[in-house]
């Protein structure tokens, strides 16, 4: 695993996992949120957005979290290794609230340090069904499709085994 791509759905931890990878493999990470909005929650020009993960995934080894299908899909045929996790939309949606919470008035490194925490109608709307009728299902085509390693994570405890399988093989 050199170059990894993790997906997920809001809340279900794919910067979590992100930075204890990050650590536990020293590679450098990338959390998309981070360049993809600018002030307030409203988007980079595309063309910017595409320029920083194209220098980014032209590094040798690198993680990179965030969905954002249509956004430069060259870091997924770049990739060498895909995590997904495909943890249960109601877990996502309570860890949602939990975090907005937890950084309503504080910076958070995945995302951009001019985004407040947000937590509107239609996002939890997204989070409780939207990803798992629209992204999801795309997730798992592309998955099912590739020829990558794929490994599909669904819940903490698998996540946490996960990480002790790879910090026991060093």
């Amino acid at each position: 695993m050199k170059k990894i791509v993790i997906l997920g759905n809001s809340g279900s931890g794919k910067s979590t996992l992100t930075k204890k990878l990050a650590d536990l493999l020293n590679m450098p990470y990338l959390h998309l949120d981070t360049i993809v909005w600018k002030h307030n929650w409203t988007e980079n020009e595309y063309h910017e957005i595409e320029n920083k993960i194209k220098d980014f995934i032209g590094q040798s080894e690198w993680i990179c979290d965030g969905n954002f299908l249509n956004k430069v899909p060259e870091r997924f045929s770049l990739c060498d290794t895909f995590i997904f996790l495909d943890i249960p939309s109601y877990k996502c949606y309570f860890r949602v609230i939990k975090r907005y919470f937890k950084y309503k008035n504080k910076p958070r490194e995945s995302r951009s340090i001019y985004c407040n925490e947000k937590l509107s109608l239609d996002y939890l709307k997204w989070v409780k069904k939207g990803f798992k009728k629209q992204s999801r299902p795309r997730i798992l085509e592309m998955l099912k499709t590739t020829d990558k390693k794929v490994i599909i994570l669904k819940n903490k405890k698998e996540i946490k085994n996960f990480l002790i399988s790879l910090s026991s093989g060093f």
